[in-house]
């Protein structure tokens, strides 16, 4: 199920998700977001996607990464607080929101962007088992040191706590409500 999100008056597109306008930055007008953590619906950092009193435009609260070339993790040994979205071998599930230029500084400021997150074009779909014709591409909050997470991860095994739910043997899901 693909997206149609133009401007009817202009027939031009509305969303500045392709890898030309990465190139510049990305934001212009309206943006796919992919949330998997705090952002999520009923999570304490929900809030920042609203434009003033206006509520988000929820697209899907059931959105995966399309590939399974991600993980997500606890942010320390505990686990609590927030998740990252790093490199590994699952699919990860989360929301897809459709949000204005406004909106997307403000989860950048909340985000620490581009020093503690950094913002990356990953395909997300709307089916867990999803056809090609379904990808959607959308902006991820990713850290910014996060091969080197990885790396820890896979050394240490010392991530892997409270908040992560496995959804089945290649889904995992934030669930840990801080």
């Amino acid at each position: 199920m693909l997206l149609d999100v133009t401007d009817q008056s202009r027939g031009e597109p509305l969303l500045s998700n392709s890898a030309e306008s990465a190139k510049g930055g990305g934001l212009r007008k309206m943006n796919l977001l992919f949330v998997y953590g705090t952002l999520k619906k009923g999570f304490g950092n929900h809030r920042v996607l609203y434009d003033g009193n206006a509520p988000p435009t929820l697209l899907s609260s059931n959105a995966y990464t399309y590939d399974t070339k991600w993980d997500i993790i606890p942010n320390g040994p505990r686990g609590g607080g927030f998740p990252y979205l790093i490199p590994g071998d699952y699919s990860v599930m989360g929301e897809l929101y459709l949000v204005n230029d406004k909106v997307f500084k403000q989860c950048d400021g909340l985000e620490g962007y581009p020093n503690f997150y950094d913002r990356h074009l990953i395909p997300i779909s709307l089916r867990e088992s999803p056809r090609v014709q379904d990808i959607q591409m959308a902006w991820a909050y990713v850290p910014a040191d996060a091969e080197s997470l990885r790396k820890r991860v896979d050394e240490q095994n010392e991530f892997w706590g409270t908040g992560v739910y496995m959804s089945n043997q290649r889904t995992k899901v934030w669930v840990d409500h801080p």
